[in-house]
């Protein structure tokens, strides 16, 4: 009798067992859907949560960088000009200037007896001085060197007496311009 199996079911039931079945399947599968679907929204939504947050950090290092630029570029701007001025400084450095080598020719012809009360000299290569000497030897020394090209190196162009005076105990005083080459 094992080959016989009897169903005393009506077959209505088994139509409403199957359609239950297929309901359930389907109800599985809808809820499978639906959590799949939960689950994938939630995860875009935290996905989107985190790359905001990191957009927000990137955004933030930008501009720090941007402006650790910006400082870095004042700071080249500021190092470029002390470079410049060091090197006109250095260039400077390295050659006399025009009123030192004024102060140098005029202090060399001025003879050793004779006293300088004034000596000042400008950019435009023009000297003012007023000495005074004790004897009219002295003076006259002192106007031959200022006169003669091979004394002076050739780099007096002219030579005006602006003041000379004669004082009884203390000898002559003298003013002069003196013009360079």
């Amino acid at each position: 009798m094992a080959g016989i199996s009897v169903n005393l079911l009506p077959a209505e039931v088994r139509v409403l067992e199957k359609n239950l079945k297929k309901r359930s399947k389907l109800f599985r599968i809808s809820a499978g859907v639906v959590l799949f679907m939960i689950i994938l929204t939630a995860g875009i939504f935290i996905f989107r949560i985190i790359q905001g947050q990191l957009l927000t950090r990137t955004n933030q290092d930008l501009q720090s960088a941007q402006s650790q630029v910006a400082s870095l570029k004042k700071q080249e701007g500021l190092a470029v000009y002390l470079k410049l001025r060091l090197s006109s400084i250095e260039g400077l450095k390295g050659q006399p200037s025009a009123q030192s080598q004024a102060y140098n020719l005029v202090a060399a012809l001025i003879p050793s007896n004779m006293n300088i009360l004034l000596l000042s000299v400008d950019k435009v290569k023009s000297v003012e001085l007023s000495t005074q000497s004790p004897d009219s030897a002295t003076l006259g020394k002192f106007f031959d060197n200022l006169v003669n090209p091979q004394v002076n190196q050739g780099k007096i162009s002219k030579v005006q007496v602006d003041d000379l005076n004669k004082n009884g105990s203390s000898g002559y005083k003298v003013d002069l311009t003196i013009t360079l080459q």
